[in-house]
C-alpha cells in the first residue's frame, strides 16, 4: 500500500482517486522539489552547485509502460529506495526540471506504488499553465 510521505506525494495520492484534483496537483507538482541521479561522474564537490549555462544533463532513463522516461523523486528517500545503487542525487523546482527535460517524458516516482508518467505533450501543458487550469504556467508566472 502506497503511504504518502510528503506534500507531492498526497496531492499525487488524491489526483489519482479523484480525476478533479488533477489541476491542484499540477500546480503542486510545479512548485515542489524532484530529486534525480545524475547519470556519469558525481559533481567534484558534495552539497550544492549551479549548473552553468547550456549544461548537459545526463539522466539514464528508465522503462515505464513500454515507454523510455526520466525518473524523477518527490523526496530523496523514495529515490534510494528505487534506485539502490544511486551515488548521490540533484534537488530542483520540478517545473525547472521539466523546462531543462522539455521533449522528454518523465515519470514521478517509478517503483513506488503511486507513480505518475508526463507525457511530452502533458509537460507542454504543464509549462505553458493549461494543466493547471487559468492559462498561467504552474509557478504563476
Amino acid at each position: 500500500m502506497f503511504i504518502p510521505e510528503n506534500d507531492l506525494e498526497r496531492s499525487l495520492a488524491l489526483a489519482t482517486a479523484d480525476p478533479s484534483r488533477r489541476a491542484a496537483f499540477y500546480r503542486d507538482f510545479g512548485q515542489a522539489t524532484v530529486y534525480f541521479v545524475l547519470h556519469g561522474p558525481p559533481p567534484a564537490e558534495p552539497g550544492p552547485f549551479t549548473l552553468a549555462r547550456g549544461a548537459y544533463l545526463r539522466i539514464a532513463p528508465v522503462k515505464a509502460d513500454g515507454r523510455s522516461c526520466l525518473p524523477v523523486f518527490a523526496s530523496v528517500k523514495r529515490l534510494t529506495a528505487a534506485l539502490k545503487d544511486a551515488d548521490g542525487c540533484v534537488g530542483i523546482n520540478a517545473l525547472e526540471f521539466l523546462k531543462i527535460t522539455r521533449g522528454a517524458e518523465v515519470i514521478l516516482n517509478p517503483g513506488s506504488g503511486c507513480a505518475k508518467i508526463f507525457s511530452a505533450g502533458e509537460i507542454a501543458e504543464i509549462l505553458d499553465g493549461a494543466a493547471a487550469g487559468g492559462g498561467r504556467p504552474a509557478d504563476g508566472g
